[in-house]
């Protein structure tokens, strides 16, 4: 199987919830701006319109630092940058009703209402 560096990599900080500090460092994005930092990165990189992000200096960054996970997302937003976003969320949703609401339903049933209660 081949693996590629920038995507293990891009696996390891997503999921360790490290990726942001990651990106910070290596801009030298001080970390009281971090929220700001975040909300202008995701929105240029994975919400914005496909032929727009080319000029952002964040995809620039993006695509250096993660350039098969950048021809992903690309691929992603080809016909339609907004396919991205609907594919992540019903891979949200699917992650959170067919997984964790089917464990807590066999494992603590009387916790699935008080979950629902407060999705709603």
């Amino acid at each position: 199987m081949v693996t590629f560096p920038d995507i293990e990599l891009y696996r390891k900080l997503t999921s360790e919830g490290e990726f942001y500090e990651y990106v910070m460092k290596e801009t030298g994005v001080k970390k009281e701006d971090r929220q700001k930092f975040k909300k202008d990165f995701f929105g240029k990189i994975f919400f914005c319109n496909s032929r727009d992000h080319y000029t952002y200096k964040e995809a620039k960054l993006f695509k250096k630092l993660f350039p098969n996970v950048y021809r992903i997302v690309g691929h992603y937003k080809k016909e339609d940058y907004t396919q991205l976003a609907i594919s992540l969320q019903r891979a949200e949703a699917d992650l959170m009703i067919n997984k964790v609401c089917k464990r807590i339903a066999e494992e603590r049933p009387k916790y699935l209402f008080a979950l629902f209660t407060i999705a709603y």
